[in-house]
């Protein structure tokens, strides 16, 4: 049970830390270059499906639309779609997702033994 709960304690940990870092990728790459919502408030990863509302514009530059008041339609780049957007969001939340599972197996910190001594038992001989 403990090392259930070990396990657990670690991804979520390592699962919580990915998502911030996700966060701030997805909201340095993605809002005013692949999309631009009039009325986004940022932390757009936490908020999947989001991105763009309604009816919204296909344009060839999103950087020289992003002065648009809240009655202009949104708008996303060409060559994007909304599908595209939960791939790229799905992608970076699975690989989160896994890569914490991945790490919670390891063991993070030494059970400060002496080097050589196993799970931090002194060998008697």
């Amino acid at each position: 049970m403990n090392r259930v709960v070990t396990y657990l304690s670690k991804a979520i940990l390592v699962f919580g830390s990915l998502v911030i870092l996700m966060t701030i990728a997805w909201d340095l790459i993605f809002p005013g270059r692949i999309y631009y919502c009039t009325d986004e408030i940022g932390f757009d990863f936490l908020s999947p499906g989001d991105w763009v509302h309604g009816e919204f514009d296909i344009v060839s530059d999103v950087a020289v639309t992003t002065s648009r008041t809240m009655s202009e339609p949104d708008v996303l780049l060409e060559g994007w779609t909304i599908g595209s957007l939960w791939m790229v969001w799905g992608c970076m939340f699975l690989s989160s997702f896994s890569l914490a599972l991945f790490l919670a197996r390891y063991r993070w910190l030494s059970s400060g033994g002496n080097p050589g001594d196993q799970d931090g038992q002194k060998q008697r001989g």
